[in-house]
């Protein structure tokens, strides 16, 4: 009996040191992942979660910017693949009329949750109600490839083209709230000469307002 009494007794104190162990461990990694700071700044729209034509993303490299100077790098293009279906404009809503562009519209959520729900047609896609309008690439600029994305694997997405922008101050609206940077295709509908839009990829950014002089721009 004594000796599995001493067997029973070194077990346990063997078996006591590894749960010591375990709980130092995990106080380590746990004090550890307390002070490591996140990277500040955001990067969005580049990883593919859905088969589009036309990508968009965003990114910078801080989160607080100075009041009037809120700027941000967009990305934007058209994957390899889908040259071929521009060229030869068979996209599933040609017979609406003749695709001449490419369009990136930028506004607050709070004017509209989804600019492509309330917006199909329209005279003028450079005025838009409530709406800063970004950028146009005509079809025949977009079939050079200089905006084309390359797909590095089934999620993730590397973009030719980006450019710094600056969000308009009449877009950041109240003390905080979301900025929507839309992509769409426009044909131009020869029955009622007006212009059809096709949203094809969308980003999101929220922003708050720190004070009077600041505000933060994060990943919507």
């Amino acid at each position: 009996m004594s000796l599995l009494q001493d067997s029973f007794f070194y077990l346990g104190g063997y078996m006591k040191k590894i749960f010591i162990l375990i709980i130092t461990i995990t106080f380590i990694f746990m004090l550890s992942s307390c002070t490591v700071q996140d990277e500040p700044g955001f990067k969005v729209g580049f990883n593919r979660d859905h088969g589009s034509y036309l990508e968009i993303g965003a990114s910078s490299d801080i989160d607080i910017h100075k009041k009037g100077s809120e700027k941000i790098t967009l990305y934007y293009g058209i994957g390899e693949s889908y040259y071929e279906i521009i060229k030869n404009d068979r996209f599933y809503f040609v017979d609406v009329g003749e695709m001449i562009s490419i369009v990136i519209i930028m506004y607050n959520e709070c004017d509209y949750l989804h600019l492509a729900d309330h917006v199909r047609e329209c005279e003028d896609y450079y005025n838009i109600e409530n709406t800063y309008f970004v950028k146009e690439i005509l079809i025949e600029d977009l079939l050079t490839r200089k905006y084309n994305v390359e797909y590095l694997n089934s999620s993730e997405l590397k973009y030719n083209v980006s450019e710094e922008l600056c969000i308009p101050q009449e877009l950041l609206k109240g003390e905080s709230g979301r900025i929507k940077i839309d992509i769409f295709i426009t044909n131009f509908t020869k029955t009622n000469d007006k212009y059809f839009l096709v949203c094809e990829d969308s980003i999101s950014l929220k922003y708050y307002k720190s004070d009077n002089e600041t505000i933060m721009i994060k990943e919507g």
